[in-house]
């Protein structure tokens, strides 16, 4: 902690004195310094100094904008006809094949589940990048697929229709029965004016699913401002379950349900971090033993409910 200083939460809307934390650009290895104050009363850390020019941190070869492989198109090959399998057994289509798949690979695009998903859902994935969820779900069955990014450096149509628009998503109109945001909406600098942007192009049967990083989590009170899901200074928000809450409920809107999907990256990213290197150094820095075990951890920590991402599943009131 560097110090305390007095702050308004722009997510519980509460005042105090909050502790304020230094946290250092490191994907890139600028080492610029950011702070972010912690909340004292909804747990939310929120950017306090937002760089004048945040497009100078997603540079072209930012990860959500990796092209596309042509044989990402192949419906056709063993690996998307088992993928298609998969989902559609997830999504209720029982079948031995699927069964079995869905076993060997239960993490493969889990936030699919049934309650929230059909193969004919009108879809829209905001902040999609370059699309490769957009990709997968269409080699899984989805068709009626949309995405916006206002990062790209144009519009993207892809031979199997789906369509990735350089747009503003305050820009969008139309109602979709699902609109996801994947790891997209703690970029965003006001999350009310968004949620509540979003809930008017919802469907009235229709879900959000907003997956974050999330800050009362077992790996920030580990790691604090060496925590790699604090990403300084694209994450403008490190949300909570409370503040999620909270949020939702004054946007007219309500939490369903929560699944937490964390993996080993908030255990090999951070202790990166924590010894002075870059994200791009990547797992490979240490023996697979060791990845393992931070892989069973962070499986105990979503069953625990203390895993550092989740799933958040949100419906109109």
């Amino acid at each position: 902690m560097k110090e305390k200083k007095y702050f308004t939460c722009s997510i519980c809307k509460k005042s105090d004195y909050f502790p304020v934390y230094e946290v250092k650009e490191r994907m890139l290895g600028t080492l610029a310094p950011f702070d972010y104050s912690s909340c004292s009363f909804c747990g939310t850390l929120e950017l306090m100094t937002p760089p004048k020019d945040i497009s100078e941190y997603y540079p072209d070869n930012y990860y959500s904008y990796k092209k596309i492989e042509p044989k990402d198109f192949d419906k056709h090959t063993m690996a998307n006809f088992a993928r298609r399998l998969l989902i559609t057994h997830r999504l209720g289509s029982f079948s031995l094949i699927g069964s079995v798949v869905s076993s060997l690979y239960p993490n493969y695009m889990s936030w699919i589940i049934k309650d929230y998903f059909n193969l004919n859902n009108s879809i829209l994935d905001i902040g999609c990048g370059a699309g490769a969820f957009l990709i997968a779900m269409a080699n899984a069955g989805f068709s009626n697929l949309h995405g916006i990014d206002l990062y790209n450096n144009e519009n993207i149509h892809y031979k199997n229709g789906v369509s990735i628009l350089k747009k503003d998503l305050f820009q969008e109109t139309k109602k979709y029965k699902t609109i996801m945001l994947h790891h997209s909406f703690e970029h965003m600098d006001n999350p009310e004016l968004t949620l509540n942007h979003l809930r008017k192009c919802l469907d009235d049967d229709g879900t959000i699913l907003i997956r974050v990083p999330i800050a009362d989590s077992y790996a920030w009170k580990e790691y604090q401002e060496n925590w790699v899901q604090i990403d300084s200074p694209r994450h403008y928000f490190l949300h909570t379950v409370s503040g999620m809450k909270i949020l939702t409920e004054r946007c007219g809107l309500r939490i369903d349900k929560i699944i937490y999907d964390s993996f080993s990256l908030q255990y090999w990213g951070s202790e990166l971090y924590k010894a002075g290197k870059t994200l791009k150094e990547g797992p490979s820095q240490f023996p697979g033993h060791q990845i393992k075990k931070w892989d069973l951890q962070a499986a105990n920590n979503n069953n625990n409910q203390d895993g550092d991402q989740a799933c958040f599943y949100i419906k109109l009131i």
